[in-house]
């Protein structure tokens, strides 16, 4: 029995050690010191970052034509409203919330109806809801706050 104790402290050390990713202190999307993208050595389509309102959403897309207005966006620091097609379970680019999107299923819609517009909390904090019932998040004001490209044009 301490046998199998001590193997599970030294796995639980060994795994602390190597890295693996810590969550950020705290939800609501204020980026803590240190936490870094997981899709930084992604190729074949961008990493994008957005704001809601005070959170932060950072996601990669491999949909073309929504990475060039994404990149518009970003250099005229205009808002725009985003939709999202496909709410994913789990996390992907952005370790600090649990879901994710669907990298090729995105747009910029002119309008949509109010009941996706959200912030990442409110689909952290019902995620279920989002992801079998809304299905969409189109986050009405949303600015691109980084995009990084990396299509290999």
């Amino acid at each position: 029995m301490r046998r199998c104790t001590r193997a599970v402290v030294l796995a639980a050390a060994v795994i602390t050690l190597l890295g693996c990713p810590a969550a950020p202190q705290g939800r609501g999307g204020v980026r803590a010191a240190g936490i870094s993208s997981t899709c930084a050595n992604r190729t074949g389509g961008a990493e994008i970052e957005i704001k809601v309102n005070d959170q932060t959403f950072r996601f990669w897309s491999v949909n073309s034509a929504f990475i060039e207005k994404a990149i518009a966006l970003r250099d005229a620091k205009k808002s725009a409203t985003i939709m999202f097609k496909q709410i994913v379970d789990g996390a992907d680019c952005d370790p600090q919330w649990t879901f994710h999107i669907n990298p090729a299923e995105m747009d910029w819609p002119h309008f949509t109806t109010e009941v996706c517009d959200g912030r990442p909390s409110d689909i952290e904090g019902d995620k279920k809801h989002w992801i079998n019932d809304v299905k969409r998040w189109c986050p009405w004001t949303s600015f691109v706050t980084e995009v990084t490209d990396r299509r290999g044009k």
